[in-house]
């Protein structure tokens, strides 16, 4: 599944990428890029001595192919990456651990039949590309790597997109199946029934609503929102929330402010809101 599923991305992504060379004025490319660097040297009778460097990465690219009032290809690929090394009195041997890890990429149909909200078909991959781990005082835990765990979604629903030049907010809503992957990270796949199994591997029909916007407010300012609210069929329900805002503002040329905020309510991983926010200083393009 998970095979077919990156090959459908692919020949989504490979259709839009052929199309785009194109002149044609129905296509919309989309790319963002941002990097930043952090680095801080301590020695003082307050902290002690200590000495860490951050850098983060970000990419999102959007394709749109659409012919009019027939159908629509669309692609949107995410990588973010952040990493953070540390030597300091409580880790003199030093350490470094991944702070952004997040892969998503989403392919989708869209079937333009003239109603007000249309047809559509989606698959949509999300993993990490690194290793993230948690810190104790005496060891580091890993909680996730590469495909372990991988969650793959086909959906099927109604859809609308409310376009304004560059700008856009899409609306779904739609019944979807979920497929969650592990290997050695098996706390979202284990079934609790089963008290000396653990799977790895775990399947769910659900409901799923879904709010992608991209906005410009003016050229300098470029606001990126998604959001998402999936409830399973099974019994016991699940409910899960996903909320991811990023806002760009350039400052002088390619130079530019992130202020970037997520919250995920996922009970299989936690019964707390997980929640992040940063405000980084760095490049900022769009192309």
């Amino acid at each position: 599944m998970e095979l077919r599923l990156l090959i459908l991305l692919f020949v989504f992504l490979k259709a839009d990428i052929s199309l785009s060379q194109t002149e044609d004025k129905s296509i919309i490319q989309n790319l963002n890029t941002n990097l930043t660097f952090a680095q801080s040297s301590v020695y003082d009778l307050k902290e002690g001595e200590k000495n860490s460097f951050d850098f983060k990465i970000g990419t999102t690219l959007r394709l749109l192919y659409e012919l009019p009032k027939t159908i629509k290809f669309t692609s949107h690929i995410r990588i973010n990456i952040g990493a953070q090394q540390e030597r300091s009195e409580l880790f003199p041997e030093g350490y470094i651990k991944s702070t952004d890890n997040d892969f998503l990429g989403e392919s989708a149909i869209t079937f333009l039949l003239g109603w007000k909200v249309d047809p559509f078909i989606s698959a949509t991959l999300r993993t990490q590309p690194t290793e993230s781990y948690r810190l104790t005082q005496t060891q580091r835990l890993r909680t996730m790597k590469l495909w372990d765990p991988v969650v793959s979604q086909q959906t099927i629903g109604l859809a609308q997109d409310i376009r304004f030049s560059q700008s856009f907010i899409t609306l779904r809503g739609g019944i979807n199946l979920q497929q969650i992957r592990a290997d050695a990270h098996r706390e979202q796949t284990d079934n609790p029934s089963t008290r000396f199994i653990k799977e790895g591997f775990k399947q769910t029909a659900g409901f799923d609503f879904l709010f992608d916007s991209q906005l410009y407010l003016d050229s300098t300012i470029t606001f990126l929102s998604r959001s998402s609210i999936r409830r399973s069929m099974t019994i016991p329900v699940h409910w899960n929330v996903m909320i991811e805002h990023e806002l760009r503002s350039k400052v002088w040329k390619m130079f530019g402010i992130i202020l970037q905020y997520s919250a995920i309510y996922n009970p299989l991983q936690t019964e707390r809101v997980q929640q992040r926010f940063s405000m980084s200083i760095g490049i900022v393009q769009d192309w």
